[in-house]
This record gives structure tokens, C-alpha cells and sequence, in this order.
């Protein structure tokens, strides 16, 4: 199955990080193209690979107040957690 998958690796076949750690702005414009670019994907299905520190603050920021609520142990260890 998986050699049949067609994959991109156009973007990451250089350097593109820093050596320097991002500033909350950067960490903040990185999120936002990121859930641009899931909302408006024409992908029915989409893997994320990336760092826990990221996807923690993806999910600091970005979880309901209504899911938070309901269900509290899972939106605080997604925030809080290794993943």
C-alpha cells in the first residue's frame, strides 16, 4: 500500500528551519498557514507529522472552550502532554 502512495517532498529537501528557536509571532504565522492549509485542502485525508511542542500549541490555542469542557482530561493532556 504504501508504495502506491504519492508523495511530496518538494519542500523538505532542504534546510528550511533555523537554528535559532522561533518567536511566539513565527510559532503563531506557522499555526495559522497550517489550518489554512488543512481547512482548504481539497484532501479527503491528511497525515500530520510534526513536534509535540507544536501540536500542543496548536491545541492550547485552538481547542473549543465546549470541548474543553466536555471532555477535560483529553483537552489537557493534549495541551499538556507529549504526544
Amino acid at each position: 500500500v504504501i508504495s502506491r502512495l504519492s508523495l511530496d517532498t518538494s519542500e523538505v529537501e532542504y534546510k528550511w528551519w533555523h537554528d535559532s528557536p522561533e518567536s511566539k509571532s513565527e510559532v503563531a504565522a506557522r499555526m495559522d498557514e497550517l489550518l489554512f492549509q488543512l481547512q482548504y485542502s481539497p484532501e479527503s485525508r491528511i497525515a500530520l507529522v510534526g513536534h509535540s511542542h507544536f501540536f500542543r500549541e496548536v491545541f492550547r490555542r485552538h481547542l473549543s472552550a465546549r470541548y474543553t469542557h466536555r471532555h477535560y482530561l483529553t483537552a489537557g493532556r493534549l495541551s499538556t502532554q507529549k504526544l
